[in-house]
């Protein structure tokens, strides 16, 4: 209520401006007209990758790389230029300050202009965002607001408005009204990450940690996580293992996440949030001892994890377990060994040794999609979203599908990808030599 009131009076006020300069803001509408005369222009020089893939194909291949090098720089200092003469255009509307906010408006509701193809339109109203962004005051900052939230002209939620607003508040949680719209909330917690964050954007941002979506539970821990406020640990702490409690019963939970990624939906989403958690202003080990009475499973894997990022040794042996378990994920065995260095001694260069020589994992990488292997099956399933009841069909598709992943895999690129970061360890601290 507060805030929607807010809003209002900064509205009535900026039309009270506005409507005070029209007169005043006239006598500089030729030089208004000029800077946005600007905003339509484009580099003086298209990209020439297409142009030269054509027109030069026959050439040698020494002259053809130095001509298309000679190109690329050409092309680079065009897009410098023309950047250059944009800042310089957004600066001095800029610098005229509300007065100019009206003409700004009107050009950005324009549903068409001659000059411009639709591409150009777009650029054209992401000109203006930023120079409304650059101005900055109460007026501007209205109008920004709303063409994030798509209330001018039916034109739709801008995420690039939704930005320039979020970087020039000063408290952050009069970004709530943009958090609340569903269409721009991962680019604001984009926007939000390594914000100092007041108690109420703080507690919104805590929402989403419970969230289906991985996006939005995984931007949304490392916006709570990377706030500078270190009295908060505790708190922020206990809101991560909430999340990491339910990351079980996440939709595909289970499924392969991406055909580029190792590990599941799950798998991915544990390490994310432990990459998070490793960020929190003066965590300690006190903050996740207190938990490791009550987690099981991944949760308690990421903890261990943390415990061992802060050279804390006092769970080595569970997370040596849970390297050990093909069954715990491979992205999260990847990153417990990476932070097992952290707390590693002479006495584990026994378990380094058998697990350079032993773990099953094989990944068949394909030139792009990658798939783990244990003995000759898939230790996660290759369909990355089909769940429920398969009808005959769907089933030797899949079937079909998994022979031939196994097929190109096996006459294809292998390795193992845990003895390998183990042996790394091995050669890293111990001086061993590869002995797969």
């Amino acid at each position: 209520m507060v805030s929607t009131l807010k809003h209002i009076m900064i509205a009535a006020f900026c039309c009270c401006i506005i409507n005070t300069n029209v007169a005043r803001s006239q006598s500089g509408s030729h030089d208004v007209a000029l800077l946005l005369a600007v905003f339509k222009t484009k580099p003086s020089m298209s990209d020439p990758l297409p142009a030269f893939e054509i027109k030069l194909k026959d050439l040698p291949p020494e002259q053809k790389y130095a001509t298309y090098t000679a190109l690329q720089e050409d092309y680079r200092r065009a897009l410098q230029e023309h950047e250059k003469r944009l800042e310089n255009a957004i600066n001095r509307l800029a610098a005229m300050g509300d007065p100019v906010v009206q003409t700004l408006l009107t050009e950005y509701k324009k549903k068409s202009h001659k000059d411009l193809d639709g591409e150009g339109l777009s650029q054209y109203r992401v000109n203006i965002i930023r120079a409304l962004g650059k101005i900055n005051t109460p007026c501007s900052q209205e109008i920004v607001l709303q063409i994030a939230l798509g209330q001018i002209a039916e034109l739709g939620p801008s995420p690039i408005a939704a930005e320039v607003y979020i970087d020039n508040l000063q408290t952050k949680s009069d970004a709530i009204p943009l958090l609340d719209n569903k269409y721009l909330q991962s680019c604001d917690l984009r926007r939000l990450k390594g914000a100092a964050l007041d108690q109420a954007i703080y507690e919104k941002c805590q929402t989403f940690l419970s969230s289906p979506d991985y996006g939005l539970r995984t931007r949304a821990a490392q916006v709570v996580c990377s706030d500078p406020h270190a009295d908060w640990a505790w708190e922020k702490v206990n809101a991560l293992v909430r999340s990491l409690q339910t990351v079980a019963d996440m939709p595909h939970a289970g499924r392969k996440y991406q055909s580029q990624w190792l590990g599941t939906t799950a798998d991915n989403t544990y390490a994310e949030l432990t990459r998070a958690m490793m960020g929190i202003a003066g965590l300690n080990a006190s903050h996740i001892k207190p938990h490791m009475q009550t987690l099981e499973g991944g949760p308690r894997f990421c903890l261990e994890i943390l415990l061992a990022g802060l050279k804390d040794a006092s769970g080595k042996e569970a997370l040596k377990n849970h390297i050990q378990d093909i069954h715990s994920g491979t992205v999260l065995r990847l990153m417990a060994l990476d932070q097992f260095e952290k707390i590693m001694t002479d006495e584990d260069k026994t378990f380094l040794t058998q697990l350079s020589q032993n773990d099953p994992l094989l990944i068949y990488d394909l030139g792009g999609p990658r798939y783990e292997i244990v003995d000759s099956a898939f230790l996660v399933s290759p369909h990355l979203t089909f769940e429920g009841e398969e009808d005959e069909n769907e089933k030797a598709f899949q079937a079909f599908t998994e022979e031939d992943i196994l097929r190109r895999g096996a006459a294809g690129r292998q390795y193992y990808i845990v003895r390998e970061t183990a042996q790394t360890l091995l050669k890293k601290h111990f001086s061993v030599g590869n002995q797969n």
